[in-house]
């Protein structure tokens, strides 16, 4: 977990689950670590019902229906679906579970990611789900080095021609050059989604840039989108447009801050 870097030797606790419309579930095993939390839905608050993640029947355009609170399965996934007395009728959370257990007659949830964030380019389409597991077949390279990824973020960059995925993330230690590109490397072969990798070949989206956010700022300038960027990114890949003019408040800050560390 990302949290016990900053954490250290404090105990994490996941109590419950809840959004801005409400409360859903709480964790009734507290003494699990944070990987393995699950939250027992609160049936008494909300109607719920869980909308299975199946494909929809693309001749009838016919979507699955959702279930009752007791038809829940084991090992499937699910987005929350609720209705309450404030007036939200079958509203979507967005969030996708999946059924690990029952707490008495109650399904216990553990949580996946948010649906419909993706990443996409071209005909590709990633999931949260499909860069987290990138992300953490990536991660398996820094584990002989010593090293762990903290946290890591995403962006589509259509600025350039053809667009690509850029990947920001935070490594506990000083990675090398070497193994920062060998994870570029890995986290752009990681993505399995067929139009990713059809269009790939074709070079109809660019090559993945991985972006050390730890890493200072050389010769910051801003290009042409509007972007701050290094003249020497990590992927060393050429830059679409040769006009950068030099950030001078970022590379006035940057120094400032060398001076006090």
């Amino acid at each position: 977990m990302k949290l016990r870097v900053y954490a250290g030797g404090v105990r994490l606790l996941s109590a419950d689950y809840g959004s801005s419309e409400g409360w859903i579930g709480a964790n009734v095993n507290p003494s699990l670590p944070p990987e393995m939390t699950s939250y027992t839905v609160l049936p008494n608050i909300w109607y719920f019902e869980f909308l299975p993640l199946t494909e929809f029947n693309k001749a009838d355009l016919v979507g699955p229906e959702p279930i009752g609170l007791t038809d829940v399965r084991l090992d499937e996934e699910y987005e929350v679906v609720v209705t309450n007395f404030a007036g939200l009728y079958r509203y979507r959370l967005g969030d996708v579970f999946k059924a690990i257990g029952f707490h008495k007659a109650t399904p216990k949830l553990q949580y996946i990611c948010r649906k419909n964030l993706m990443l996409n380019t071209n005909f590709d389409k990633n999931t949260e789900k499909d860069l987290q597991l990138s992300a953490e077949a990536t991660a398996k390279l820094l584990t002989n080095e010593k090293f762990e990824v903290v946290d890591f973020t995403s962006h589509v960059d259509l600025a350039t021609d053809p667009g690509n995925y850029v990947i920001f993330w935070e490594v506990s230690g000083d990675a090398s050059d070497a193994i920062l590109k060998k994870c570029c490397n890995c986290l752009d072969k990681s993505f399995v989604d067929a139009d990713y990798v059809s269009s790939r070949k074709v070079n109809a989206i660019g090559p993945l840039e991985l972006r050390d956010v730890k890493e200072v700022m050389v010769d910051p300038c801003v290009a042409v989108n509007g972007y701050a960027k290094d003249r020497s990114p990590m992927t060393n890949l050429p830059l679409t447009s040769r006009i950068l003019m030099p950030n001078c408040t970022l590379l006035s800050t940057i120094m400032a801050w060398k001076l006090t560390t």
